[in-house]
């Protein structure tokens, strides 16, 4: 046989394989040597462990104060934001009726206004209406008187004939909204 291959894979049935002596150590060193650091890994982990669960007892008794202080300023946070929330609901609710109270007076006042100005200023208008209605029946008849008596002769210069200003004589009458207008012949 030649010298040993560090592979050899014989063919059939079965695959077999030969490592050269050598390679054979390699792999155990390897395997033992990993198996070693793994271990020592492992141990050192465990005693972190340990270091770390007696240093968690030992802050255990000094972070429960803490603790029960902060749950204690969250208690009374919470407690001073309700009653600061129950008093602006009080204020809000105040503020609503105050404005309810400012609407219905000012729905008041202009009621009064309305019946106490408006209702004078109607009454006036419709009697300047009623006037000037009268001052133009008055017109009329006298132009009518005139035309009996003399057919041809101009209306008589510097008449003056007030009418309300609307198109409708009738509504404006009738409403007392029409407003005066002066009608003046000029003379020649």
């Amino acid at each position: 046989m030649d010298e040993p291959a560090i592979l050899n894979l014989k063919e059939g049935i079965g695959t077999h394989v030969e490592l050269h002596p050598i390679a054979n150590w390699i792999l155990v060193f390897f395997f033992v040597f990993s198996s070693f650091i793994s271990s020592i890994a492992l141990l050192a982990l465990l005693f972190a462990l340990r270091k770390l669960i007696t240093k968690i007892e030992e802050l255990t008794p000094k972070v429960n104060p803490i603790i029960d202080k902060v749950d204690q300023a969250l208690t009374t946070a919470n407690n001073k934001l309700t009653s600061l929330g129950d008093k602006a609901e009080h204020i809000i609710m105040q503020g609503e009726e105050v404005a309810d109270n400012i609407h219905q007076k000012v729905d008041r006042t202009a009621t009064v206004v309305q019946r106490t100005v408006h209702a004078p200023i109607i009454t006036l208008n419709s009697l300047a209406a009623g006037f000037s209605r009268g001052v133009i029946t008055f017109g009329q008849l006298q132009r009518r008187e005139e035309s009996s008596t003399n057919r041809d002769a101009p209306i008589r210069p510097g008449l003056e004939i007030a009418a309300p200003h609307n198109k409708d004589n009738k509504e404006a009458t009738n409403t007392g909204q029409g407003i005066l207008k002066t009608l003046h012949v000029p003379a020649g």
